[in-house]
């Protein structure tokens, strides 16, 4: 069938960050940095924050997180024409107001939130 709303906002989501020189590997990176920089103890927690209505605890849902950064990104996403997903404001609203109908009807959608820590060694 057609991709989805947040498939679609998704491609275009992640085109937007590499333009911007954005490293979407990040999370894969950082525990080897920490590493090589000397930290002790590098430690990875996967905590999964639903998404909207059916995922859990109202209030406590990963929209709250993602919204303002669709809206901070908008005008840099039109700027480029849209990454061939969008051509104007009207339609990249269509879009994430279709992204949010999708979270509200997934039962049970989440989004994986890496926490990453690690000690610091003790100078002498």
């Amino acid at each position: 069938g057609p991709e989805s709303a947040v498939a679609r906002h998704k491609k275009m989501l992640r085109t937007y960050f590499k333009s911007r020189g954005f490293n979407l590997d990040i999370n894969a990176l950082i525990p080897g940095m920490l590493l090589d920089a000397g930290f002790l103890n590098v430690t990875i927690e996967t905590l999964r924050i639903p998404m909207r209505k059916k995922g859990g605890t109202p209030g406590a849902d990963g929209s709250c997180i993602f919204l303002p950064v669709f809206e901070t990104v908008k005008q840099g996403t039109l700027s480029k024409g849209g990454f061939g997903v969008v051509s104007s404001e009207v339609e990249y609203d269509n879009l994430v107001n279709d992204v949010v109908k999708e979270w509200d009807e997934a039962e049970g959608l989440a989004d994986d939130f890496l926490i990453i820590y690690a000690q610091r060694p003790i100078s002498e």
